[in-house]
């Protein structure tokens, strides 16, 4: 995913992320049977944390950032209102259809984003530990090989994140088209969508 694309949705899922983990009460969010292996514990502590962000995800409001200098801070709720600087915009029931439908797809894409940065963080565990057995055993090239293969796994959720971008467009098009108040925070564009496979 281009770093461009990416940055747009970036802070959401790290503020998720990070929202989610900060109530961890052991060493490994709660996890604390010594009588599991450390892979265990800490797939089971990116599956909670994963799932606490998808939680706040469906529940909070998703904030809208805006290329335009001093523009006011805007969210989109739970119930598809859009809210700017905390204010509630005045809609038609049909723009607000269009916010609801645009706030379903905003959660379904962080929602991947969020499971594709858990893959991640247990590629990170398991190529420590497969880096480490490979020594241990002299099969280095086989622990490579075990690692590319689910580095590949990763790229392919990521491909298809990509793919979910079009639809994601058309829908802030759309809102932005049928409501003013949304045209300084519809950030996205064709050459983004474009940009998303170029790695």
């Amino acid at each position: 995913m281009n770093t461009k694309t990416f940055a747009t949705f970036a802070p959401l899922m790290l503020a998720t992320l990070l929202a989610a983990s900060c109530d961890r009460t052991g060493p490994l969010g709660g996890v604390t049977d010594v009588g599991v292996a450390p892979s265990s514990r800490a797939s089971g502590v990116f599956a909670g944390v994963a799932d606490k962000a998808r939680t706040k995800i469906a529940e909070q409001n998703l904030s809208l950032d805006s290329d335009a200098d001093g523009a006011p801070k805007a969210e989109l709720t739970p119930e598809g209102d859009l809210l700017i600087a905390g204010n509630k915009v005045i809609v038609t029931p049909e723009q607000h259809e269009l916010l609801v439908e645009h706030r379903k797809i905003l959660e379904k894409i962080a929602s991947a984003g969020v499971a594709i940065g858990m893959q991640g963080a247990d590629l990170a565990g398991k190529a420590i530990s497969n880096a480490i057995s490979g020594v241990f055993s002299g099969d280095t090239a086989g622990s490579k090989a075990r690692i590319e293969s689910e580095a590949g796994k990763v790229k392919a959720s990521a491909r298809q994140l990509c793919d979910e971008l079009p639809m994601l467009l058309e829908s802030q098009q759309k809102v932005a088209a049928a409501v003013p108040e949304f045209r300084p925070y519809a950030r996205m564009t064709e050459e983004d969508v474009k940009d998303c496979h170029s790695d």
